[in-house]
């Protein structure tokens, strides 16, 4: 499997959620809630879909070798498994878990603060994206924000503007939006995120 095909997938798979976000919803509308909460699912359907047809291509070429099949047939037969699981499932289970994590956190810091930090569905658009950039690639995303979070606050206190906000609504996907140019960076390849992985 080539690696642009690899990476090709996830990356529409953001793209496509990040144009839904950005075209469909506005902050605060009817039932934007519900639509979140069904976009969450659809796109955890596809990369549980998309890691199960990469399984399958994988357990095609390794069928077609020796070398493939002993360590599918033979008696290490969970080595198969093992990889699929590893390269396949583990990055995005992994990130599927910080992300409902993240999602419980933003509704009860919003729930304590009277609803006022966040609107209503933008803890299951963060955490849509935090999925989205699958493990280790979420941990980056979360340091963009912070980034960007904190330099607009430092630029905040220069200008001396005391109530300015920074609304998180489009910097979620804006973030997934980084990650994907991140996906095609020789940084995957630097020990620094190859330590990150699993």
């Amino acid at each position: 499997m080539s690696e642009f095909f690899v990476s090709f997938i996830p990356t529409a798979l953001v793209l496509v959620a990040v144009g839904i976000v950005l075209g469909l919803f506005q902050a605060g509308s009817v039932r934007a809630v519900e639509r979140a909460k069904r976009l969450f699912y659809i796109f955890g359907g596809a990369v549980l879909a998309y890691s199960s047809y990469l399984s399958y291509l994988q357990y095609k070429i390794w069928q077609g070798n020796e070398l493939g099949r002993f360590l599918f047939f033979g008696e290490q037969g969970t080595y198969y498994f093992k990889y699929i699981s590893y390269h396949f499932f583990f990055p995005y289970l992994i990130a599927l878990l910080l992300a409902l994590i993240f999602i419980k956190a933003l509704e009860a810091i919003n729930a304590k603060r009277g609803g006022l930090i966040f609107e209503e569905e933008e803890s299951y658009i963060a955490g849509l994206f935090m999925f989205l950039s699958s493990y280790p690639g979420i941990l980056i995303y979360l340091f963009s924000i912070l980034v960007v979070y904190l330099f607009w606050h430092i630029f905040e206190m220069v200008k001396e503007a005391r109530n300015a906000r920074l609304p998180l609504y489009y910097l979620w996907s804006t973030a997934a939006l980084l990650m994907t140019f991140i996906w095609y960076s020789p940084f995957v390849k630097s020990d620094i995120w190859l330590l990150l992985k699993i």
